[in-house]
């Protein structure tokens, strides 16, 4: 970088009400400018992903146990002769349109409040679908793999 001094030298020759006060590289300026936005986006994304795990756990547990809870009515359904991917099917049309209903709103009710072009508009909506798309295959995983448990166990285990 230049000497400050001999820079406002050279200014005073064009205009003397020109002058220098600091002098800094155009990449250290904009790495400075540039330290609040890194920083809010990595703490939003740390807080994002932290949200997503508590509602991933909780999902699991609800799931789980209200799986546990159905464990007699699906053996009971299983000894009638239903097969596992029948019953399979039965819980996904239980359990997934109360959770579809729920990600529309999540959605939806930002939508109410917030002004979408002041907030950048179609960038929000992307990721609020993008969101409930997740948490819509999230429950179907758990309601897959809970349900496999479940069916792997003889019916006398489920029963007692």
């Amino acid at each position: 970088p230049f000497d400050t001094a001999q820079l406002n030298r050279w200014l005073a020759e064009i205009n003397p009400a020109y002058r220098i006060q600091r002098n800094e590289l155009l990449e250290s300026k904009r790495q400075h400018s540039q330290f609040l936005s890194r920083l809010t986006l990595g703490l939003t994304l740390a807080l994002s992903l932290a949200g997503m795990l508590l509602a991933a756990v909780g999902s699991y547990g609800v799931l789980s146990y209200q799986l546990h809870l159905r464990r007699y009515e699906l053996a009971v359904r299983q000894t009638l002769g239903a097969q596992p991917w029948q019953l399979r099917w039965q819980l996904i049309r239980d359990y997934l349109p109360p959770v579809a209903a729920g990600c529309s709103l999540a959605a939806l009710v930002p939508g109410l409040f917030i002004d979408w072009q002041w907030l950048a508009g179609p960038g929000l909506i992307v990721d609020l679908a993008f969101s409930c798309v997740a948490i819509l295959l999230l429950t179907l995983l758990v309601l897959l793999h809970r349900s496999r448990q479940l069916f792997q166990q003889s019916i006398r285990q489920q029963l007692t």
